[in-house]
């Protein structure tokens, strides 16, 4: 789990409040840049790691999960999102995110991805998994979602899973 908040209340146990706590880091530029974002990003939080692959294919399989989406705050604007940044290890070269809906449908986002049910939707309604109850305690997430690229075996990339809250460091 990549959490703006405390990772633990994620899962494995039911969570009786909202899951609003904060991590007290600011914004990322990479994050910033992959999402075009137009609000402050506030507690990113990132993994990032240098590998080798011994393919030509890499791919990851993830679900988002937002607290945005209880209340409906998507259409207020909440843009928390999630990047999945790749770029090889050469000098010069610059990410790319793969964490984009399919056909160009933007990123990942809670704004851009909102189920019917609220005043602003559907926006991308095909990739939202569910409302409460859902495997998460996450008020909202999406469905199974996959990130792939196309890599030159043994050469050395470097990426980074970058998530943070936008225009409140809640939620």
């Amino acid at each position: 789990i990549l959490a703006t908040g405390f990772a633990r209340r994620g899962g494995n146990f039911a969570e009786p409040n909202v899951l609003s706590n904060v991590t007290g880091t600011n914004s990322d530029p990479d994050l910033v840049a992959a999402i075009n974002a137009t609000n402050t990003l506030y507690n990113a939080v990132a993994l990032e790691f240098d590998f080798v692959p011994a393919s030509t294919q890499m791919k990851f399989n993830y679900i988002f999960a937002s607290e945005e989406y209880t209340g409906g705050f998507p259409c207020s604007g909440y843009e928390d999102a999630f990047a999945l940044l790749l770029k090889p290890n050469i000098a010069g070269s610059t990410y790319t995110n793969l964490a984009v809906l399919p056909g160009g449908a933007g990123p990942v986002t809670a704004t851009n991805i909102v189920p019917a049910s609220f005043t602003c939707g559907p926006i991308n309604a095909q990739y939202f998994g569910s409302l409460p109850p859902n495997q998460t305690n996450y008020y909202g997430r999406t469905v199974p979602l996959e990130a792939i690229a196309s890599v030159t075996p043994g050469q050395s990339y470097h990426i980074k899973m970058v998530l943070a809250d936008a225009r409140d460091s809640a939620y």
